[in-house]
């Protein structure tokens, strides 16, 4: 018997099935894999951040469930949008897609909206807490009046805050010292005169305290965190040179790896001086283990 026309009759129909009955996933499993990139983010007062729904093609329709005092949205897209911070507080962002009258799928986005940064008026650096983390400065209170002087010239509100007494900041001091990258490469490195310098000589060098891990911040600069911190000062200028170290805040210490602006006046510790400054960069791309080793020597 031959089964041939039988088997061409069987298979004949069941790809006219498959036309007229497409296999489909079902809703409910597309659906499980739809989700927001985001379940909760923080911004601040006058800044914005976009979150995106993931895992469908329809279009989601965005809305605020809570907080719309605090939080506004904008750039509508069809499966993503832009949260933007009003005012200190939370909120909630809502997205959701419909599949049918009856069939949606809701999820939501929360967002915690913290006060605007502001920028200390003594060093420049940008804070969110009530004192300055370079120089100490207390936050200026917006309420508070200028106080007029004699010549008729508005002064801020003086601080309650300490006042860091500089040493000439800038001025060069006698004393240098050396700084071994990754065990290969020395440099001299002249001091600044002033307390911070001064400290830095006692505690680091003098002591030798050897192998301090410095990683990546930036393509101009290195850092790590010294402990104990050093008392800083007011420092005159951003800019940093090539081969310069020096502190953020009490802790933070840095080497420019080339000549820029910092983000806020630094203390300056030294700076390098001798001629083969120009090897800084290939002192700083050769890695122990991924990281930049540092030693500070006393000058012999």
């Amino acid at each position: 018997m031959n089964r041939k026309p039988i088997m061409a009759l069987i298979l004949s129909f069941a790809m006219l099935l498959s036309v007229v009955y497409p296999v489909t996933a079902p809703e409910d499993a597309r659906a499980a894999t739809v989700k927001l990139n985001k379940t909760s983010i923080s911004i601040r007062v006058k800044k914005s951040k976009t979150i995106k729904m993931t895992g469908t093609y329809h279009t989601v329709s965005w809305s605020i469930s809570s907080g719309k005092a605090n939080i506004k949205l904008k750039n509508y897209k069809k499966n993503k949008i832009t949260i933007v911070g009003k005012k200190q507080g939370k909120g909630t962002v809502k997205g959701t897609i419909w599949y049918s009258a009856k069939k949606k799928k809701v999820l939501k986005c929360k967002v915690t909206v913290k006060p605007p940064l502001w920028q200390c008026p003594r060093c420049g650096m940008s804070n969110d807490t009530n004192f300055c983390s370079n120089c100490g400065q207390k936050k200026p209170d917006p309420s508070a009046s200028p106080t007029p002087t004699p010549n008729g010239s508005a002064s801020p509100t003086a601080s309650s805050s300490p006042t860091p007494t500089p040493i000439s900041p800038e001025a060069m001091s006698d004393k240098s010292i050396v700084m071994v990258l990754n065990n290969s490469f020395p440099f001299k490195i002249q001091l600044y005169a002033n307390s911070a310098a001064m400290t830095f000589y006692d505690r680091v060098c003098k002591q030798q305290i050897s192998n301090l891990t410095m990683g990546p911040d930036g393509e101009n600069e290195k850092c790590c965190h010294i402990s104990p911190g050093i008392n800083t000062y007011i420092s005159e200028s951003y800019h940093v040179a090539k081969g310069e170290v020096f502190l953020y805040g009490i802790d933070v210490l840095k080497i420019s790896a080339n000549e820029h602006d910092t983000g806020a006046f630094p203390t300056r510790i030294g700076r390098v001086t001798d001629e083969y400054v120009y090897m800084l960069d290939q002192a700083l791309v050769k890695l122990i283990d991924g990281k930049t080793v540092v030693q500070f020597k006393q000058y012999i």
